[in-house]
């Protein structure tokens, strides 16, 4: 007899119930095994806060370790090494200076987190932002990723707060990523309370460069001045408004020019002035780089423009409305100022005194070979501050000068005074209080002014006090063993508020630092003293990784430029490309398309020397170290037609040889880099020929740059070219990097 099977009803009704009990006990199945791996990935955190404990523990038996934990330390990497690299992990472990443990660690795409004072382990999705936060009593804020951030302005805002703007170039920024897709610079702006607590923060931009440069309170919000790099070689002037709360609600593009230049906002009444030096802004001077006042109404249209510079790079810093409520205007001009009668010398710094009604000037006074960066008001004058002399080897200045014009239309000059060193020195800002003046930049010197304050020749933030008479009261250097740059001061009813950049992270940056360099906000008292009076924010991400030494076999070649790829120091984990300019033209003779931008990005480990050329050129060299590269910077940015030829370099006991040769012989690295950020319109017709000792070729207003790494003492260098040239019309440099270093390995 024949067994009677199932009908198809019957199989898709058992299809069916199968399903649905799949669908009931499917997700309580994943749940159990996500919640077993949950459990066993918090097991193994568990487990490297007890390596964390151990080793803390066995510090304080070792003084040499102990003296670590003064701060925040993270010790990730040392208890990793000690669980044999088992992790394959990327995290953070830090022990403060009470022995407390706070780790985030990112296991199976899940976040992981104990905060110091804590003893439960978090689990998140939000693996993007997994790091640590917490407060310290310090006297300064700080705002960063692991390359460069900085804040040029400050402003006391009127709930008793600050706001604080600049730019930065990290990818990440506390939960901010970058807007572009490379390593490009985008506006930062960030509020304060009055304990130095950061209440909001944002950042703007695209794929070009961005950069806030000025900015204003107002009853509903904040505006800011931006200057917006397009990827077609072309700028904006952007104003950019946001809410008391944050919240960008408004930005109009004033200008767009080829080419722009230190930007300045001002409102007098119901109007606004932008300050902007820029190629064709002015109409009616299409072609020349001018200085210019744009006149606003209150809803951003334009009512006039005025043109009062004719060339090349001459500038406004920084402008003002005086107490008569006329515009004060600080620069340098360097050159012949066509519509400025009487500034006729290159180099003059100039203060200007402009109706802003109409853009008439009122007054002009020049100082011979200045540059003025910044301006105040007082009772009976104005404080200008600045520096003179050629870059590399600058001295701050201030001057004071009376109201009442003498009869060369000149504002009387009451006293000036130099503060100097024997490299360089800068002063930024200014501000008075009662009847002291401070002003703030910085300075590389270790002698002279800077004796005992700046021992190791760093570039540092300085702070020196006068009083109205001109005598120095004050000085003082702000920061730590790395380098800092002092941006801006603001006075405020119990000293001064300071921003700026910092690459340290001792001192009076103690304890942390992000990366590279970060932006701080700093209080200091009347004595120039900081003042511990803030609850500063700090968050505790991945610090920058070790380089994995390569340098290849051979000299690159030029065909293989556009695929080099180039890891340093700065961050070994990627090729950053052209983070140092916005430029989208290169030297066809380049053999890496960047070679300009392989160079630290602390200012102060580049030690450089310029020279003037001649016919033949013979330059003793006295490098700090045999092991830090050397960068040979070629400019003749005004010296028309020139070759260059026969360019050999002599190390400790050879005779003169070639790049090649000094290959060969193992004198340098075979990794050398030669190239100019430029037009091939601007770059030697054959530079890659000086590498074996050939021609150039002829250039058109040319440059280029040879970067190598010796392996012994470089002590003379030679080359030939076709004409001598003095520093205006260009210059060869000698630059020395330290603590900086080049690789064809990717670090991981």
């Amino acid at each position: 007899m024949r067994k009677k099977g199932f009908t198809l009803i019957e199989l898709l009704a058992v299809i069916v119930i199968l399903a649905v009990i799949a669908l009931i006990v499917t997700p309580t199945i994943f749940k159990i095994l996500e919640n077993a791996k949950e459990a066993a990935n918090k097991r193994t955190v568990n487990g490297i806060i007890k390596g964390a404990d151990l080793y803390y523990t066995e510090s304080l038996m070792d003084a040499s370790i102990a003296s670590k934990f003064d701060g925040f330390t993270n010790v990730f990497n040392e208890i990793e090494e000690r669980l044999n690299h088992k992790l394959n992990e990327k995290g953070n472990l830090y022990i403060d200076k009470d022995g407390n443990v706070g780790v985030s660690i990112v296991l199976d795409g899940k976040c992981y987190k104990k905060e110091f004072q804590s003893s439960d382990i978090s689990s998140s999705d939000d693996k993007e932002n997994c790091f640590l936060t917490n407060e310290i009593k310090s006297s300064y804020a700080i705002f960063g990723g692991i390359y460069l951030d900085n804040f040029r302005q400050v402003i006391k805002t009127k709930d008793g707060g600050y706001l604080a703007i600049g730019d930065t170039n990290s990818p990440k920024v506390g939960t901010l990523s970058s807007h572009g897709t490379k390593i490009n610079y985008d506006g930062i702006v960030v509020k304060f309370d009055q304990k130095g607590k950061q209440q909001w923060y944002q950042n703007y931009g695209g794929e070009g460069h961005d950069y806030f440069h000025a900015t204003l309170e107002e009853e509903d919000g904040y505006l800011i001045a931006a200057k917006v790099d397009n990827l077609d070689d072309r700028s904006n002037v952007v104003v950019v408004k946001y809410s008391k709360e944050g919240k960008k609600i408004e930005e109009k593009t004033l200008i767009t020019s080829k080419e722009l230049y230190y930007i300045d906002l001002l409102k007098k009444e119901n109007n606004y002035y932008l300050i902007v030096t820029g190629r064709g802004i002015d109409p009616k001077e299409s072609s020349a780089i001018m200085m210019n006042v744009i006149k606003y109404n209150s809803n951003f249209e334009q009512e006039y423009v005025k043109g009062y510079t004719e060339r090349y790079m001459d500038r406004a810093e920084k402008a003002i409305i005086n107490s008569s409520g006329n515009m004060i205007l600080v620069g340098m001009a360097d050159g012949n100022l066509g519509f400025l009668e009487g500034i006729d010398k290159k180099g003059s710094g100039f203060l200007l005194e402009i109706k802003p009604e109409t853009g008439e000037i009122l007054s002009i006074t020049t100082e011979d070979t200045f540059t003025f960066t910044n301006v105040v008001e007082t009772t009976d004058g104005y404080i200008a501050v600045g520096w003179n002399g050629m870059e590399a080897e600058r001295d701050a200045t201030i001057m004071k000068y009376g109201k009442i014009k003498e009869s060369s239309g000149n504002l009387p000059l009451l006293w000036s005074k130099t503060f100097r060193g024997s490299s360089s020195e800068a002063f930024q800002a200014v501000a008075v209080q009662e009847d002291e003046i401070v002003v703030v930049g910085s300075s590389q010197s270790k002698d002279q002014d800077m004796k005992d304050l700046n021992p190791d020749g760093i570039i540092t933030g300085i702070l020196i006090k006068y009083d109205q008479r001109g005598n120095l009261l004050e000085k003082r250097k702000i920061g730590g063993s790395k380098g800092e740059n002092i941006q801006d001061i603001i006075p405020i009813a119990d000293g001064y508020i300071i921003v700026g950049y910092s690459f340290s992270s001792d001192g009076d940056m103690f304890p942390y630092r992000y990366g590279n360099s970060d932006a701080f906000l700093m209080k200091i008292d009347k004595n120039l003293n900081p003042l511990k009076d803030f609850n500063s924010q700090i968050f505790l991400a991945d610090s920058v990784k070790t380089l994995i030494k390569n340098y290849g076999t051979h000299i690159p070649s030029v065909e293989g430029a556009e695929t080099l790829k180039l890891y340093t120091t700065n961050d070994p984990t990627k090729d950053l490309g052209k983070w140092c300019t916005s430029r989208l033209t290169i030297d066809p003779n380049s053999n890496y398309q960047s070679v300009v931008c392989l160079k630290p990005f602390n200012e102060g480990d580049s030690i450089s020397h310029y020279y003037q050329t001649l016919k033949e050129n013979h330059h003793k060299i006295d490098t700090i170290s045999s092991d830090n590269w050397i960068s040979l910077d070629f400019y003749y940015g005004n010296a028309g037609s020139i070759e260059l030829s026969n360019m050999k370099l002599k190390f400790e006991g050879s005779d003169y040889v070639t790049f090649q040769e000094a290959v060969d012989l193992k004198y340098i690295e075979p990794l050398v880099l030669i190239g100019r950020d430029a037009i091939e319109q601007f770059s030697f017709s054959n530079s890659y020929n000086l590498l074996s000792g050939g021609s150039s070729g002829m250039g058109f207003f040319p440059g280029i740059v040879i970067k190598f790494k010796p392996k012994i003492k470089l002590t003379d260098f030679i080359y030939n070219s076709s004409k001598d040239t003095d520093l205006t019309q260009g210059h060869f440099g000698i630059s020395e990097y330290r603590n900086f270093d080049i690789s064809l390995t990717k670090t991981n």
